[in-house]
């Protein structure tokens, strides 16, 4: 009987645990649209975004502005294009394929990045500032 209660306790638990994940995937077609696919709510609720397609500075803003919740970024299928807002203070600016300076700094609750296939570099103030472990994602061309 004491064994049935504890099973029925880890069952709850994990049942939990799994209820407060929350997963969104979105697709953009043009960079900077970001914020119109995430809502006030989800901005303080998601702990998975996946974001395919063009991105720019107002969509890292937007990202960055879930650094308290985000746990997992996918950006295996984003691509990171010139333009929109400073992504961080005032002259943070998104490049082509390159991932910026301080771009995930201070997103206190990430802790896996899936990055874009089409990155070309990374800064280096990114390369020293971020505590996160990046999972860099290279696809081998098998077609």
């Amino acid at each position: 009987m004491r064994l049935k209660k504890h099973l029925y306790a880890c069952i709850c638990m994990l049942l939990i645990g799994i209820g407060s994940l929350q997963a969104k995937e979105v697709t953009l077609t043009e960079a900077g649209t970001l914020s119109g696919k995430i809502s006030d709510s989800e901005l303080t609720t998601l702990t998975e975004l996946t974001v395919n397609g063009p991105i720019n500075g107002s969509d890292i803003q937007i990202i960055r502005a879930m650094g308290g919740t985000l746990k997992t970024l996918n950006l295996k299928n984003a691509n990171i294009v010139e333009g929109g807002n400073s992504y961080y203070l005032t002259d943070y600016f998104t490049q082509n394929d390159v991932i910026g300076d301080y771009m995930f700094y201070a997103m206190t609750a990430l802790e896996k990045i899936v990055m874009p296939r089409s990155f070309s570099s990374i800064a280096s103030a990114s390369k020293n500032s971020l505590f996160i472990v990046f999972t860099f994602c290279f696809l081998l061309l098998i077609t």
